[in-house]
């Protein structure tokens, strides 16, 4: 006698009382990661994601990464710093990350003054009031360097040509990052003078740039300057207002008789909205990390000086820093087009137009005594096909371009895809939504608490 298998027949009662619990606990789950964690002196209750908009081994990851080690081996926190690196498009891509993230302290983002020259070269729209500040912790001054063999001795013979020669001499600069404004500082100091720029990424390919004969000049910070000295360069000014302690034999641009100032400080920042608490208890984690020992040795082996600023003294350098900035004439800023949105609207339209088209196609197609050839099951399983495509990209879309959660966004794509596969097998869309209801939730914690994703909140 064969045996029967047992199976579950729920009556569509059963089915509703599960997928409200569920619903329930997703809406309790929620509540659990936007309530106020500092009410029981809990924050923070997971880990904290520190977006460094550049490659991993730079000098902004190489910085982060000494606070980072520190904060967790000293145990500064309750839960440990996670750095992600997220570069692209000169830190615009991890910056506007951050400032389209939750403000709930999980999210955070160490970048240099980039944050304003990016603004103010039209690489974003957006700047330091995007963000709420937490801290500066750190400084290291730009250096002027050309050949060694170069006719240019000091900076005044620099700027002489660039006046008398426009467009002559080749700068080597990151375009929109904080060494260009250096140059164009350098460049509105003497009147006439116009350098031509070129795009020449990090440290190393700006030395290599020099030595290859592509470039004429360059600016270097004291680490890359020290590292590359020996290579056959010489340094024309520090952009610092007194000599440097590690290099007092650089004479600074003030000296010269040309008032320019250009450091790169390292910022941290929260998404705007931030708990002021919380932005309080992640100031203080760093600055007791920058006074350790250990974190002031590995600084002063990068010769980066260990500065550390809070409210009101930070709010100050930054305005004087944007002020600095946006002085530099031609570099205003400019609103971005939203390209995002006009590729979505371009899609739609395509594909409308292929589906108008297609349409077309089949109508006109007919068999051999003229009727015309049409598949009812080949036809349903095209429409199902298109159907679950057009989901997919919905989904997709929406995780893009942050129109709501994961969780939400999660639970709808699934939902949506059972409840059509239910209802096409004439069956419950009941137990779809119970699926989705706990799989989104599934997902949602393995992502976020054990994988440490950075999905859209």
């Amino acid at each position: 006698m064969q045996r029967k298998l047992p199976h579950w027949n729920a009556s569509p009662n059963a089915m509703r009382q599960l997928s409200l619990g569920l619903l329930v606990a997703l809406l309790c789950l929620q509540l659990a990661c936007t309530g106020n964690d500092l009410d029981d002196g809990s924050y923070p209750r997971k880990p904290i994601k520190v977006i460094v908009p550049f490659d991993a081994g730079g000098g902004s990851d190489t910085f982060t990464r000494i606070i980072q080690e520190e904060v967790g081996k000293q145990h500064l926190l309750t839960q440990p710093m996670v750095v992600v690196n997220v570069p692209g498009a000169g830190g615009s891509i991890g910056s506007r990350r951050v400032k389209n993230a939750r403000p709930d302290g999980y999210t955070i983002l160490q970048l240099h003054e980039g944050l304003l020259t990016s603004k103010y070269s039209g690489n974003t729209n957006y700047g330091p009031e995007a963000f709420a500040p937490i801290a500066a912790t750190g400084s290291m001054p730009h250096i002027i360097a050309v050949l060694q063999e170069s006719e240019h001795h000091n900076l005044n013979d620099l700027l002489e040509t660039a006046s008398r020669s426009p467009d002559s001499l080749v700068f080597a600069v990151g375009l929109g990052a904080p060494s260009h404004f250096a140059a164009l500082m350098l460049q509105e100091a003497r009147p006439g003078a116009v350098f031509r720029y070129s795009q020449s990424g990090g440290g190393a390919k700006r030395f290599a740039s020099l030595l290859g004969g592509h470039t004429d000049v360059t600016t270097f910070s004291i680490a890359e300057y020290v590292e590359f000295k020996s290579g056959g360069i010489r340094a024309l000014a520090i952009l610092t207002p007194e000599r440097h302690l590690d290099a007092p034999e650089i004479p600074t641009a003030i000296e010269q008789g040309i008032d320019v100032v250009s450091t790169n400080m390292h910022f941290w920042w929260a998404p705007k909205g931030t708990d002021p608490a919380k932005i309080t208890v992640l100031a203080n984690s760093l600055k007791s990390a920058l006074d350790t020992d250990a974190v002031r040795a590995k600084l002063k082996q990068s010769l980066t000086d260990p500065i550390f600023l809070i409210g009101d003294e930070l709010q100050r350098e930054l305005s004087v820093r944007e002020r600095r900035i946006a002085s530099v004439s031609g570099t205003a800023p400019r609103v971005l087009p939203n390209l995002h949105y006009y590729s979505l609207v371009g899609s739609l339209l395509l594909g409308i137009l292929v589906c108008v088209f297609d349409r077309r196609r089949r109508g006109n197609t007919k068999d051999a005594v003229g009727i015309k050839v049409e598949n009812k099951s080949n036809r349903q399983k095209q429409i199902d096909l298109s159907v679950f495509a057009a989901l997919v990209c919905l989904y997709a879309l929406t995780l893009q371009f942050r129109w709501c959660g994961f969780l939400l966004a999660t639970f709808g794509f699934i939902a949506v895809t059972g409840g059509l596969l239910s209802v096409r097998g004439g069956k419950s869309v009941l137990p779809a939504v119970a699926t989705a209801l706990l799989l989104s939730l599934v997902l949602h914690v393995v992502f976020t608490q054990v994988l440490v994703v950075d999905f859209p909140s």
